[in-house]
């Protein structure tokens, strides 16, 4: 399943179009996964972990909950980070209410989101869901996995070597169905470049490719709904044993914008004292 979807952000003069792909992969019966490219405002979604044959309606439901909360903070012009944490609380909240239904009981989902905003991209995520950002001839993962082993490392309570020696279990500790209020959603923002691409992908792609892999794919195909045909295919063909799924978008100034205004200059530096004529010889 392909999609693709366009924008234009009159403030900033970007036009942003994004792709994305999802895929049931060769060795699950179900596609967990879901993604999101909103219509009408500049928020993309992916989502991993939707309860197998019933996804449909948990994948409707949350990225409603999301959606809904995302606009009404945008009309009443919260901060992007305060207005991405109030979303996500409510696609979470959404999750605990599905548990009241025997069929979605115990239903987690793991979400990563680009927002764009201002002319400034917004990525947020909980879980292990991962982002990139590909600029130029880099590469850069934007996230960390939300997991006990990340947690020990990043708290500093332990190092990574010893994680990786006493085998510690790299279970998933906050996502949409887990979440305690005392966390606070992890937001970082860039203002994008001629040409960047932000890539958000579950983790049946992100374990099972590599970063140059992702950055090659980026440079070689410019249609965003294509690349992430692509870097789905190089995943299965890595050995994914998950489902895969991948949106990539893309930023590309408008032919018709006006031009950047030069940066303004800095001011001069205030003279010291004059300088002895001794001095001139040291």
């Amino acid at each position: 399943m392909s999609l693709g979807v366009s924008w234009r952000d009159e403030e900033s003069g970007w036009v942003i179009r994004a792709g994305a792909d999802t895929h049931i992969g060769y060795h699950r019966q179900h596609n967990d996964d879901g993604v999101w490219l909103d219509p009408e405002l500049p928020l993309v979604l992916v989502l991993d972990g939707l309860g197998g044959r019933g996804a449909d309606r948990p994948r409707q439901v949350i990225t409603e909950a999301i959606r809904e909360r995302v606009q009404a903070g945008f009309e009443a012009h919260e901060a992007p980070e305060e207005l991405l944490e109030s979303a996500f609380r409510s696609g979470h909240q959404a999750v605990l209410r599905l548990h009241n239904e025997s069929a979605y009981r115990g239903l987690a989902a793991t979400v990563a989101a680009a927002w764009v905003q201002d002319g400034r991209v917004f990525v947020a995520w909980l879980g292990n869901a991962g982002a990139y950002r590909q600029s130029a001839l880099r590469i850069e993962r934007l996230t960390h996995a939300h997991t006990f082993r990340e947690d020990l490392v990043r708290q500093k309570r332990m190092t990574e070597a010893q994680v990786n020696d006493q085998l510690i279990r790299n279970a998933v500790v906050r996502y949409l169905g887990r979440w305690d209020r005392e966390y606070r959603l992890d937001v970082l923002s860039f203002t994008p470049l001629q040409d960047d691409r932000v890539i958000l992908a579950t983790d049946g792609v992100t374990q099972a490719i590599t970063d140059p892999t992702i950055l090659s794919a980026c440079r070689l195909i410019s249609d965003p709904t294509t690349c992430a045909e692509a870097i789905l295919e190089h995943s299965l063909r890595a050995g994914s044993r998950d489902n895969c799924t991948c949106a990539v978008i893309a930023f590309e100034w408008a032919s018709d914008a006006p031009p950047l205004a030069p940066p303004e200059p800095e001011p001069p530096k205030p003279l010291g004292p004059p300088r002895k004529w001794w001095r001139f010889w040291k």
